[in-house]
């Protein structure tokens, strides 16, 4: 995951390329959309000189959670990378510097470079012109016509401490669940020609536990917190009457894969949300230090406190597009289309009146 290592210091120079941001994301934001037209994926995460090229237009920078339309173009330069995302399948694509790709409703068309796909590390070092398919579920999914989402932790993201509340919904919610945490590594990583899996699974499931309702405060008594550093898998599977959660299987239900701040990263981001929180008591009409730790959350993938920290800035500026347009994107990365698609509306709302 791509981690942010700079502190943010007190000073007119960091206010100054704040403001700078706001405005450029102001600017991206409106010339991204064409009415009527929905985005097919958005960017994640970004580094360096990274465009977005749509068609007809003039290039945009390209700032994480950035919609991108079909017939957009993503470019990296020179030590530039990003990371984007289809909803079409959630797959993620990794661009390396001096890579170029086309976006498309299903696919990306690599023109130049080169993408990296899949789990973390897999380069494809693609043919020019070769596509790739989306297949990794993301987000909300269909499972027997029940629509279902897994909103925290969305796969993929951070979550700060071993102690979490967990949450899911369906759009017709059964009355019972049964929530599997396990081990990432352990699962996945192991050689299934070597092992006992029955053995495999009971090491490497971590709570199997039975609930009612949309959210899990976890520990429940009993268990421990999970390991800071650690990658866990988790799967929430709805249960008939008769149902056993010890007869559970997980076969065909997303998994959110998440990952637990180490203790190491946890210290640095206490130092960067301390160094705002001094801003903002200096100045607490300025939006500034808040945009700019909304940005610290949404690179380091902890979605739940981007989204915190979204609703605190949308409270001190009820006016601002560009909030909503920042709250929508968190909204599509948590799987959660209804309200994106208010904050989206609200967003074009406002615009209308620049």
């Amino acid at each position: 995951m791509n981690r942010l290592t700079e502190k943010i210091k007190p000073g007119g120079s960091g206010l100054l390329v704040a403001l700078i941001v706001i405005v450029i994301l102001f600017l991206g934001s409106t010339a991204g959309a064409v009415a009527g037209e929905n985005s097919v994926g958005m960017l994640l995460k970004t580094q360096g000189d990274v465009k977005i090229f749509p068609w007809g237009n003039r290039p945009r920078p390209g700032l994480p959670l950035e919609d991108l339309f079909a017939g957009n173009e993503v470019a990296t330069g020179s030590g530039a990378t990003a990371t984007l995302v289809l909803f079409a399948g959630g797959r993620e694509y990794a661009l390396t510097p001096n890579t170029r790709v086309r976006i498309y409703a299903d696919r990306i068309e690599k023109v130049a470079g080169n993408v990296q796909s899949g789990r973390p590390g897999v380069a494809l070092n693609l043919p020019e012109g070769s596509k790739i398919k989306s297949l990794r579920l993301m987000g909300e999914t269909t499972r027997n016509g029940s629509v279902f989402s897994i909103h925290s932790p969305v796969s993929g993201s951070t979550i700060r401490e071993g102690a979490y509340t967990f949450r899911w919904s369906f759009k017709a919610d059964p009355d019972r669940v049964t929530v599997i945490i396990r081990d990432f590594d352990l699962w996945h990583n192991a050689d299934i020609d070597k092992v006992d899996l029955i053995e495999l699974e009971e090491k490497a499931t971590v709570a199997r536990l039975p609930v009612s309702g949309t959210s899990l405060s976890y520990p429940p008594p009993g268990l421990a917190p999970l390991k800071a550093g650690g990658r866990y898998s988790l799967y929430v599977v709805p249960m008939g009457p008769g149902d056993r959660v010890e007869d559970v299987i997980v076969d065909g239900y997303p998994e959110s894969e998440f990952y637990v701040l180490p203790e190491k990263e946890r210290d640095v981001l206490r130092e960067k949300e301390k160094a705002v929180e001094d801003l903002s008591r200096k100045n607490p009409a300025d939006p500034v230090p808040l945009m700019k730790l909304a940005r610290i959350y949404i690179e380091m993938d902890l979605y739940d406190e981007a989204l915190n920290t979204a609703l605190r800035l949308q409270k001190m500026m009820p006016e601002n597009p560009n909030v909503y347009r920042m709250m929508a994107g968190i909204y599509s990365r948590m799987g959660m289309p209804g309200k994106r698609d208010e904050a989206k509306r609200k967003a074009q709302k406002l615009e209308r009146k620049i």
